[in-house]
């Protein structure tokens, strides 16, 4: 799961939005504030008051292989009009992708911290994902914009609870049907994980594209680059995004409608979408 800390940090500001705008539909540019970076091992060109971007990780292959055992550890949280604030008690499962039963389960103590236990991987690159429920909650499915290749720590478990979804989606002027759909909370970054400002996201099912895009940064310049799907089908959905002619390489994800039970409430299914490893 590398790179999943600092992409995902992303996502978690996008939590602390407040404003009013319409929504996007699929495919429309992403637009984010500019932001100074380290500098970059590779750039591309642009014109003197646009941003620079890392592309130096763009075309490479993925590792093939992985140190075994990993653990993966972390914290469940969530950002409020106050600040960033933990989120004790959250039932976190680590899941191989395809694999209906959790490799690992654990519980987030009252600082929101949660470390999993040791994560066989046989020397291959772990293709998998955290799934973190607790009541009160969106049911949060993590997954990071590549298969892990060492242990992964810090990573903030992006929640979002029903009473400011419900704002949020206000806000975006959408009606999510939890029923029948999920919600993806999706950015693109450069290989240093700065957000891509005028990149295009896809979001497909079928070769269909899916869902209602509303991008955050509309709403507060700390949620730049994040956007926020509606209404994505249940199941296999590919991620993709490109810029300046360069196409990304996709990232396959699952949409979850609402579970089953009395207190059950939708969910969100967060990924970052990068130019390479």
């Amino acid at each position: 799961m590398g790179n999943m800390k600092s992409c995902f940090i992303v996502a978690t500001l996008a939590l602390a939005a407040c404003g009013s705008d319409k929504a996007k539909t699929p495919d429309a540019p992403i637009h984010v504030i500019d932001a100074p970076i380290d500098t970059p091992a590779h750039v591309v060109d642009a014109p003197p008051d646009a941003p620079a971007y890392d592309f130096s990780c763009f075309g490479m292959a993925n590792p093939t292989t992985a140190a075994d055992p990993i653990t993966i550890s972390g914290t469940t949280e969530t950002l409020t009009m106050s600040g960033v604030q933990t989120v004790p008690n959250v039932a976190v499962d680590i899941y191989k992708s395809g694999v209906a039963a959790p490799l690992d389960s654990k519980t987030s103590d009252a600082q929101g911290a949660f470390t999993s236990g040791n994560i066989v991987t046989a020397g291959v690159p772990f293709d998998g994902y955290i799934k973190a429920a607790v009541a009160t909650y969106r049911t949060s499915y993590l997954y990071p914009p590549n298969p892990a290749v060492a242990s992964v720590t810090g990573v903030p478990v992006v929640m979002l609870s029903t009473q400011n979804f419900a704002l949020l989606s206000q806000f975006a002027g959408a009606t999510q049907d939890d029923t029948n759909n999920g919600v993806l909370l999706l950015t693109v970054t450069d290989c240093a994980n700065k957000p891509i400002n005028g990149a295009t996201l896809t979001v497909k099912q079928n070769g269909a594209n899916v869902g209602t895009q509303f991008d955050l940064g509309q709403l507060a310049a700390q949620a730049a680059g994040v956007v926020i799907v509606f209404n994505v089908p249940d199941g296999a959905t590919d991620i993709s995004a490109s810029y300046n002619g360069m196409t990304f390489p996709a990232r396959n994800v699952l949409a979850h409608k609402k579970p089953n039970g009395a207190n059950a409430v939708g969910t969100i299914t967060a990924t970052a979408v990068r130019p390479g490893p």
